[in-house]
């Protein structure tokens, strides 16, 4: 069988995922695929994770890029109040890590993941009324190098979604 980048792509974000269990890190997966993990498919130019800034959590972070892509970065990198981001690779195959969700606070991302799949991994994802929350605060941001328009139109459709289901957003 003929492994294409699309599947190479899915590769990586799975093994990185799996490595994140292993270390036992705090994290979920936002942006992009948290919206098609909860709403529908779209596309996206990388993954972005949400880490959970404590001391232990970001030794643990550092052990698993240690592990996935050899770097060593700083122990205490992700035990911050600052927003800190970190990113591997290049789109599309970007990995992207950050400890701080515009409009949420680390106990109510935590506290409301969601456990799924990625491919054939576990893997804990945003919480939609989380997600929703932050899209309604970034659709009006400017894009910051996001594909312009994706969070306005992430945030109609978990608008309309969340109705559905109602949550009488």
């Amino acid at each position: 069988m003929k492994i294409t980048k699309k599947d190479q792509l899915k590769d990586d974000f799975r093994d990185f995922i799996i490595l994140l269990n292993k270390h036992n890190v705090d994290y979920c997966i936002t942006g992009g695929y948290a919206f098609s993990f909860h709403a529908e498919p779209r596309t996206t130019r990388d993954i972005d994770f949400y880490i959970a800034h404590t001391m232990e959590n970001s030794k643990r972070v550092a052990a698993a890029l240690k592990e996935f892509a050899g770097s060593d970065i700083d122990k205490n990198y992700f035990d911050t109040s600052e927003t800190v981001i970190l990113r591997i690779g290049f789109e599309p195959n970007q990995i992207e890590l950050c400890n701080a969700l515009t409009g949420l606070s680390d106990d109510e991302i935590m506290k409301h993941r969601v456990k799924g799949k990625y491919g054939d991994a576990v893997a804990y994802y945003i919480g939609i009324n989380e997600l929703f929350r932050n899209k309604a605060i970034v659709k009006d941001m400017p894009h910051r190098g996001r594909k312009k328009g994706s969070d306005s139109s992430d945030y109609e459709t978990l608008k309309v979604l969340l109705k559905k289901k109602g949550h009488g957003r």
